[in-house]
C-alpha cells in the first residue's frame, strides 16, 4: 500500500488562445511534506521539436460506449511551445516516466505564458495510413486533415474515431496478445514498424470506503483520504495465473490521473504507482484539485511503452494501455 508523501511535481499548463482553440477541434518542485503548496514552475520555451506519439487503447466495458481497442496518433512538428504541452492541448494522454514510483506531478490550471511573443507553430505531420493487425482483424487509419484554423496550426490526425454519423473503427481486445502497427511514411517522415503487446485489463474495485466495482460514478468523500484499490496485475479471478498470464503482465507500469473540470487548463494529478492494488492520496491534496466543482475524474491505466526511433522525427512513443474510468461525487453537504 503506498502513502503519497513523497515527491509532487508541479506544471504549469499553457493558456495560449491557440491551444485552447487546438484543443476544441481535437475532441517540478520536491517535498517530504505530504500536501505542499508549490508554486508554477515557468521553464524556458522549447526549440523546434518533431516527435510522434501513438496510443492503443483499451477501456472498461463500464467506460467504453464501444468495446475494442482504440488508436489515435500525431506526429508533431512544434515550435515556440514544450512537445508535452502541446500534447495536453490535444488531449493527448502520455506516460510521465520521469516520475518516481509512488510519486505524483502537480498540474496546475494558473497560465504559463507562452513566449517566442505568441510565436507558435505546431503541424501535425503525415505519415501515410496507419494500418493496425490485431489477432483477430486489421483496420487502416487514414490521414484526416484539420480545417486551417490558424496559420500557426495545421496538418493531419489518425483516430478510430471517425467524426459525427460514423461507426467507430476498433479491432478486438486480447490480453497479452501481439499487436502490429506500421506506416509507409511521407516526404515529413519515415515509416515504421511496430509491435506491441496488450496488457493486462485493469479495474478499480474500490474509492475510501465506497464499492466501486460497478458503475461509471462513485459518491466519495472529498473530505477524508482516499483510498484507491484496483486488481493487482498478479490477481485471477478464482485462480492462480498460469505460465503465460505471468509473462503478459510483467513489465507493465500503473499510471494514476484524477482531474476537474474538461479541457487542457484543467488542474490534475498523475502518479506512478505500484501495481499492488492499493494507493492512497491525502484529503488535502485532493482539495487543491477540486475547487469550486463536486466531481472529479479518475482514471488508472496498466501500460506497455516502447521509445521508437523514426527517421525524421527527435523521438517517438507507442503506448499500449487498458484503462479504467471513473467519475467521483462529493457526497459531502
Amino acid at each position: 500500500m503506498a502513502f503519497l508523501q513523497r515527491k509532487i511535481r508541479t506544471q504549469g499548463a499553457a493558456r495560449a488562445g491557440l491551444i485552447l482553440l487546438a484543443a476544441t477541434w481535437l475532441a517540478a518542485c520536491s517535498t517530504e511534506e505530504p500536501l505542499p503548496q508549490v508554486e508554477v514552475d515557468n521553464p524556458p520555451v522549447a526549440e523546434e521539436t518533431r516527435a510522434g506519439t501513438l496510443l492503443a487503447e483499451y477501456a472498461s466495458p463500464r467506460a467504453a460506449g464501444v468495446s475494442g481497442v482504440r488508436v489515435h496518433a500525431q506526429f508533431l512538428d512544434v515550435y515556440g511551445i514544450h512537445y508535452a504541452r502541446a500534447l495536453e492541448a490535444l488531449e493527448v494522454w502520455s506516460p510521465d516516466y520521469e516520475l518516481d514510483l509512488d510519486a505524483c506531478s502537480m498540474h496546475s490550471a494558473r497560465a504559463v505564458e507562452s513566449g517566442r511573443n505568441g510565436q507558435i507553430r505546431l503541424e501535425l505531420l503525415d505519415v501515410g495510413p496507419i494500418t493496425v493487425h490485431g489477432p483477430d482483424a486489421s483496420i487502416r487509419l487514414e490521414a484526416r486533415r484539420l480545417p486551417d484554423l490558424l496559420s500557426a496550426f495545421s496538418g493531419v490526425i489518425y483516430g478510430t474515431e471517425q467524426g459525427l454519423g460514423t461507426e467507430p473503427l476498433r479491432v478486438g481486445y486480447h490480453s497479452g496478445a501481439r499487436y502490429d502497427f506500421s506506416a509507409p511514411g511521407q516526404t515529413e517522415s519515415a515509416g515504421f514498424s511496430v509491435a506491441m503487446r496488450a496488457p493486462e485489463p485493469i479495474h478499480i474495485t474500490r474509492v475510501g470506503a465506497y464499492d466501486a466495482a460497478n458503475g461509471p460514478r462513485v459518491g466519495v468523500s472529498f473530505g477524508e483520504d482516499l483510498n484507491i484499490q484496483w486488481r493487482s496485475s498478479m490477481e485471477s479471478t478464482g485462480a492462480q495465473l498460469d505460465e503465460a498470464q505471468a509473462l503478459a503482465s510483467s513489465g507493465e507500469d500503473v499510471f494514476l490521473r484524477i482531474s476537474a473540470g474538461f479541457g487542457p487548463d484543467r488542474p490534475r494529478l498523475s502518479c506512478r504507482v505500484e501495481d499492488d492494488g492499493t494507493f492512497t492520496l491525502p484529503a488535502a491534496l485532493i482539495e487543491q484539485l477540486v475547487d469550486d466543482s463536486n466531481e472529479l475524474q479518475l482514471s488508472l491505466r496498466r501500460v506497455n511503452a516502447k521509445n521508437i526511433e523514426i527517421d525524421g522525427l527527435d523521438s517517438a512513443e507507442f503506448v499500449f494501455s487498458a484503462v479504467d474510468e471513473l467519475t467521483l461525487v462529493d457526497t459531502q453537504p
